[in-house]
This record gives C-alpha cells, structure tokens and sequence, in this order.
C-alpha cells in the first residue's frame, strides 16, 4: 500500500492536534467546575483524639524484622525526571504467622536537588492497574521535597478460589510491607524519621488508613476514595475486578450478596472501620467521592465518621471521573502533608 499523499499526512495530523486540544480543554474545563463544587469540612471540633491500640490488634501486625534495618536486596531501574530521581529497591520482611519472609518492592522517589532532611511520604496504590496514579504522585511529592516510597502490591487483594479468611491475611502482609518501608526511609541520612506520612487511593486509602492506625511513625495520613465495611465493599461495587471476586465466590457455594458481606465481616477484623478510631484525625485528610459507586460513597462517609470526621474534601465526581480531578487531588494532599509534617525546607 502506498503512502498517503502530503495533503492528507497533513489533514490527519491537523486532526489528531485538534482532538488532544478539545481533550485537554475539556479536562481543564472538568477542572476547574471540580474545584469550584468540591466542599470542604473542618476536623470535627468535639474530637478528644484517638484511641490506644490494643495490644492483641497490635500483635496482627507484628514482624520479626522490627526493630533492625533492613538489608536491600537488589536496587535497579534507575531513572530520573524534572525535579526527581526513582529507583527500585527490594527488602525483605515476613507477614505475621507466615514461615518464611517475601520481598517488598518499594519505588523510591527523591528530590533531584540535595537540600538536607526531608519528610517521607509511603504512597500506596490502587487495587489494580500499572501503579501510574502512585507514581505520578510520588513524583509531584518529590518535586516539592519529600521523599516518597510507593510499595507495590505483594499479592492481588481478590482471588475467588480461595475463602474470605485470605483478604485478612493479604491486607496484614500489605501494611507490614509498609512498615517494612519506613524502616527502610529510617536508613536514608536525608530523610526525617520524625516527619513520615503516608497517601493513597482507593484501596491504597484503605492500606492508609490500616498503616496510619497501627504505626506511631506515620505521623499525617490522607485518605482518598476509601470506604469503610470490606463487606459492604465487596458486596456493592462495581469495578470490574470486584464482580469477577464476587461472581466467583458465588460458583463457589457462596448464597448471595448478603452471604459473602456477612463472610467478609466475620473474616476480617482488621477491616479499615474497626481501627480508624486509633488514628489521629488532627493528622488526617480525607478526600471523598460524592456519586462513588466502586467504592460507594456511603461507606467512604462511614469512614469519614469512624475516623473522628477529620478535615475533608469531597469531590463532586464518581470514582473513575474524579481522575479528571488528579491535579486537585495531588495539590491538597501535598499542602496538607507540607502543613502537618513541616515543608521540606523544616528541621
């Protein structure tokens, strides 16, 4: 087949430049109507602060690492950006009740320039997907000076095959990762061990909220899109993955909808609602969706509640539309973590 002919190479490239800039203003114009009905709520005024973790919900995230540096296995895929540098880094930590250690896969983003201590942010990703929305946001942290560690998935959250009993034990592994993590960012001589947050979406705010209530470390948390009530989760959404889990569990001898929510509850007592009252709402933002149907927006609201209805943002979008609100998103994370962790520039 011949090329076509210039006029038409010309046409077609008109075409498509016309097509990204309708697209480009069409987000920018979600943008900015996003930003103008967001709603802001303050913290509650009546919160007396958290409440002490028991000792036993203690113990289920409990590593035998703790307490000694962890030796990095391999370190690779170096890259570098305007205004960051990444790599890879691998380390081992073992899940409570498991025999033998895995390895934690952390992408560290760090500030290009050197400029003395810096806080650290644990950046935790969505169900699914390529991790692209952790990463861009650990990139907008490290252009304005944290350092920031996204821990990658160890295991997927959902597997049909197996009963309710693995969701517990995926989510124990998810936050140890992460505790792992911090004690990795304690050996970096520019990071401020005193100044570590921790930020993620989805069920990377579930991994936030679980990690802000059992580890004293992370001392800022924000919350996007994350609901309360695994069960009720599980059981209503509509993301794809989560059908596929439900639909399997249901061929599996599960009834109904009703059956594996009540499952999933009495499966998991580390769900997000039962320890959000042992983080500390002073240090927490959460974001929510207002017509969320994947994570529905009642049980982010229940969240919101059992976590002493900390500062809020709350979008007027839906799960996946919400993402024409990134820049928004990533802008308040980052203020609020600068403003209760002290900016990069504090010591």
């Amino acid at each position: 087949m011949s090329d076509p002919p210039p006029r038409a190479r010309r046409l077609r490239r008109a075409a498509r430049w016309a097509g990204a800039c309708a697209a480009g203003l069409l987000a920018a114009y979600a943008g900015l109507v996003g930003v103008a009905l967001a709603s802001r709520a303050p913290l509650d005024p009546a919160y007396a602060g958290p409440r002490p973790l028991p000792p036993d919900v203690a113990a289920r995230f409990a590593y035998p690492e703790a307490g000694r540096p962890p030796e990095v296995v391999a370190e690779f895929n170096h890259e570098e950006g305007r205004g960051w540098r990444s790599r890879w880094v691998q380390v081992r930590v073992t899940t409570p009740g498991d025999a033998a250690p895995h390895l934690v896969q952390i992408v560290h983003h760090a500030p290009a320039a050197a400029g003395g201590r810096r806080p650290a942010v644990v950046v935790s990703p969505i169900l699914g997907g390529r991790n692209d929305i952790s990463i861009l946001a650990a990139r907008d942290l490290a252009r304005r000076g944290f350092h920031a560690a996204v821990v990658l998935r160890a295991e997927s959250l959902l597997d049909g095959a197996a009963d309710e009993r693995r969701l517990e034990r995926v989510l124990r592994t998810a936050i140890v990762d992460r505790r792992r993590a911090v004690d990795w960012l304690e050996t970096l001589p520019d990071v401020d061990p005193a100044r570590v947050g921790a930020v993620g979406a989805s069920m990377g705010g579930i991994a936030t909220a679980l990690l802000a209530a059992v580890e004293p470390r992370v001392r800022a948390s924000v919350v996007v899109l994350a609901g309360g009530d695994l069960g009720d989760v599980i059981a209503r959404s509509t993301e794809p993955r989560v059908r596929r889990y439900a639909r399997e569990r249901l061929a599996a001898g599960v009834a109904d909808a009703d059956d594996l929510r009540r499952r999933v509850v009495a499966a998991v007592p580390s769900d997000p609602l039962a320890l959000a009252p042992h983080v500390d709402a002073r240090r927490t933002l959460t974001i929510l969706a207002r017509w969320d149907d994947v994570v529905p927006t009642d049980t982010q609201a229940r969240l919101h509640e059992a976590l002493g209805r900390p500062a809020s943002l709350t979008l007027p979008a839906g799960h996946y539309t919400a993402a024409a609100l990134l820049p928004l998103v990533l802008h308040e994370a980052a203020g609020f973590l600068e403003r209760t962790l002290g900016g990069a520039a504090a010591e």
